[in-house]
């Protein structure tokens, strides 16, 4: 079925079709690999390159894209035989910079923070954070009526609540830091907790460092 593999030995004869020169006289035929036919998304039929783009690990096996990676190693290959034969030296040069390079204006932000970023929990906790803090005044206010009279009960009860409402406060409060970007005395978000340690950009120039080279 498509996309099974296997595992073929044989001899390499002359073809008689037309479209090839040699083909394989099999005289052994492993499977090494089956493929469901009822699952595997790609068919023996024409797919529109949307429906591609959302299969990229299995796409390389389709005609269209295998050609466009075929062309692409070749003018990739013939690009860099001419300047290596004519002198030149390829330099990697970085993909992320710390530096907006010649004033190229808007730039691709590159961070890790996000990903302990939760904007809807972030949401969430930042709105129970001031139902919470509303409700602590109100408690405020009903243990001072309680401790004005004499109901020992009703005093006990009113401070217990306070105090489970204070507890309450200090979680939410917690979850809704954990969930936002971190921020330094400043109120800036925090590079220095990133991966990169400072505010990184996906390079727009390699000239910088190619005139270090």
């Amino acid at each position: 079925t498509t996309g099974a593999s296997v595992c073929a030995v044989g001899e390499l004869v002359s073809s008689p079709g037309a479209k090839q020169a040699v083909e394989l006289k099999a005289n052994k035929l492993v499977l090494v690999g089956a493929c469901d036919a009822e699952t595997y998304p790609l068919q023996k039929k024409r797919h529109t390159l949307e429906f591609l783009r959302s299969i990229a690990h299995l796409r390389p096996r389709t005609n269209t894209i295998g050609a466009v990676a075929r062309v692409r190693s070749a003018l990739s290959h013939a690009t860099h035989t001419f300047f290596q034969d004519a002198g030149f030296q390829y330099v990697h040069t970085p993909i992320l910079s710390a530096s907006d390079c010649e004033g190229a204006g808007e730039m691709f932000q590159v961070t890790t923070l996000l990903s302990g970023v939760d904007p809807a929990a972030a949401s969430s906790a930042v709105k129970e954070v001031k139902v919470l803090k509303h409700a602590l005044e109100q408690q405020g206010t009903a243990v001072r009526e309680a401790k004005s009279g004499s109901d020992a009960a009703r005093i006990e009860s009113e401070v217990a609540e306070l105090k489970r409402l204070k507890q309450r406060l200090t979680e939410m409060e917690a979850a809704a830091a954990g969930s936002q970007l971190p921020l330094n005395a400043a109120g800036q978000v925090d590079y220095s907790r990133d991966f990169f340690g400072e505010k990184v950009f996906l390079a727009v120039s390699g000239q910088l460092n190619g005139g270090n080279v």
